[in-house]
């Protein structure tokens, strides 16, 4: 199975850089968690993404101001 490569742009910060690092190690961790089952799919249910693109094209509940 081939390695997954992540490319970043050439002149990045090492702010930046170490802020590319920590997200994918927390990526990481977080497919961890839902192969292992510590995070539920049932809580994973409402985030696929034809539904983030319905909750996106909506506008903010009337509770909400923004």
């Amino acid at each position: 199975m081939p390695k997954d490569k992540t490319e970043t742009a050439e002149g990045l910060s090492e702010e930046t850089l170490a802020w590319l690092d920590a997200s994918e190690k927390s990526m990481a961790e977080t497919e961890k968690k839902i192969a292992s089952g510590e995070i539920p799919q049932d809580v994973l249910s409402g985030w696929t993404s034809e539904n983030w693109q319905v909750k996106a094209s909506m506008p903010a509940p009337d509770d909400l101001e923004v």
